[in-house]
């Protein structure tokens, strides 16, 4: 064999010597091919790929091999499928809203921001049209007393103005102005609401910060159901405007709102009436998202954590912030004028009388809502992107009311949590890119038999195993 190998040798000298470098060239291409084509019977001989295997063995007749490659082509189409599925579920089934089955205590969140609004009838008409008209009643008029922390005082010592679509109104729990409003954009924010005292140990994301006894916390939050943490309200109903067709009417609208909402939109009010013994418990509601969603994005996780979302006038990001923001720039386009209770820059304008309500945007939303088929109370989110904030607490309530026999025109109002706890939900991902990767791994395994390693192998003998050769 050497003297073969000795003459094998020779006769390709011989030949590169009469033919040239070309020849030389080929051998070398010839030694390539066969490294690559023993790099690849290698692979087949090693690999945990067994469908592969199969297809290229020589050691199997062409029927057997035509087998396993329909074998082969038919699991890469079901396992396509599937995976195209799985894909699907991260994008429109990615998170889900899980009741806590643990209570959570009152004096975890705030007690809620209360604003009241009073009005009066006039007896007088406008244009002609048999409406009758009402101004805004001063706070003092209708107000006679408030209670809170057993310490009862005038109603504006605990009360800021807020200018609201009803006029100014007056609201107690609620943050300032200069931490609510980008005074940097905004005409001055004691425009929409005096309110100066900044929050304490507490933020709209994180809720309150290392609860302790002998710490202060702004907006105030209700240790237990004593009536030292109830809002108690006395409102008085005595104003003498008589219209034999109008009459006389006072009235009085309640808003429980979280207290980083301003409450320019007021919504979900309590009415109250003269003579009356009003209960309004408190029912909140609280929503936590998991701290890991934030590597997601909010289109996918259908919220916005704090700092994911800039608003032009608002300093702090809510639902209703946004959407009252996204009024203002609707007015600002169609109408090139802003309603009083509207934030703005100096540079806009009032409306007036003839836009004094967004009755118009309304209308809109519902055309808009009904013609694409989606519920109204999307609308904001799908003009404006308006998200909920990814933790955030809102406010329901159940009212009951009784007669005083004795009243007068006085009303006793009194606002209050029911229990000393309620339960939360918290919102997580229901399918997420690692569930996505097990049943990947787990499909590819059913089909093909293909695991982690498989591609491994691949990658190996595609790329160093060649190098080391």
């Amino acid at each position: 064999m050497d003297e073969s190998d000795t003459k094998s040798d020779a006769a390709k000298r011989v030949v590169t010597q009469e033919n040239g470098v070309d020849h030389l060239d080929l051998e070398e291409d010839d030694v390539v091919a066969e490294q690559k084509e023993g790099s690849f019977r290698e692979y087949l001989r090693n690999t945990s790929f067994f469908g592969i295997k199969y297809v290229f063995s020589s050691e199997l007749k062409l029927i057997e091999r035509l087998f396993w490659l329909t074998i082969l082509v038919t699991g890469s189409v079901f396992c396509g499928i599937f995976l195209a599925i799985c894909w699907k579920r991260i994008s429109y089934q990615l998170v889900i809203k899980v009741p806590n089955e643990a209570p959570s205590p009152i004096w975890s969140i705030p007690f809620p921001a209360v604003t009241i609004c009073g009005q009066l009838s006039s007896g007088l008409r406008e244009d002609q049209r048999g409406q009758c008209l009402s101004r805004i009643v001063a706070l003092d008029r209708f107000c006679e007393q408030v209670c809170w922390h057993h310490q009862c005082d005038i109603c504006k010592s605990l009360f800021t103005e807020t200018r609201t679509e009803n006029g100014v109104c007056y609201s107690f729990n609620n943050v300032a102005a200069e931490e609510l409003f980008n005074r940097d954009v905004i005409v001055p924010d004691s425009i929409l609401s005096n309110a100066t005292k900044s929050s304490e140990n507490w933020s709209l994301q994180s809720g309150y910060a290392n609860y302790g006894v002998f710490l202060k916390y702004y907006p105030r939050p209700a240790v237990d159901l004593s009536g030292r943490y109830h809002l108690k309200l006395k409102l008085k109903f005595n104003e003498t405007f008589q219209d034999d067709e109008c009459g006389e009417s006072t009235q009085v609208t309640i808003f429980l709102h979280n207290p980083a909402d301003f409450p320019g939109k007021g919504k979900n009010g309590v009415q109250v009436r003269s003579s009356e013994v009003v209960d309004v418990t408190i029912k909140p509601t609280a929503l936590h998202t998991c701290s890991y969603m934030t590597y997601y994005p909010a289109q996918s996780t259908k919220c916005y954590f704090e700092g994911k979302r800039y608003l032009r006038f608002f300093r702090t990001y809510t639902k209703d912030n946004c959407e009252l923001e996204c009024r203002t720039n609707y007015f600002l386009q169609k109408k090139k004028c802003v309603l009083a209770y509207m934030p703005r820059d100096s540079n806009a304008k009032l409306c007036n009388n003839s836009y004094q309500s967004d009755d118009q945007l309304d209308k809109e939303a519902i055309i808009q809502a009904r013609t694409e088929q989606f519920p109204l109370s999307q609308y904001f989110v799908k003009t404006c992107n308006c998200l909920p904030a990814c933790n955030y607490v809102s406010y329901g309530s159940e009212v009951t009311r009784k007669e005083m026999l004795d009243g007068g025109n006085f009303t006793d109002l009194t606002i209050r949590f029911g229990e000393d706890h309620f339960y939360g939900s918290t919102r997580t991902i229901r399918y997420g890119l690692i569930d996505f990767v097990a049943h990947s791994g787990g499909l590819l395994a059913l089909f093909l038999g293909v695991t982690a390693i498989s591609v491994v192998e691949m990658i190996y003998y595609c790329t160093l195993r060649p190098l080391i050769n």
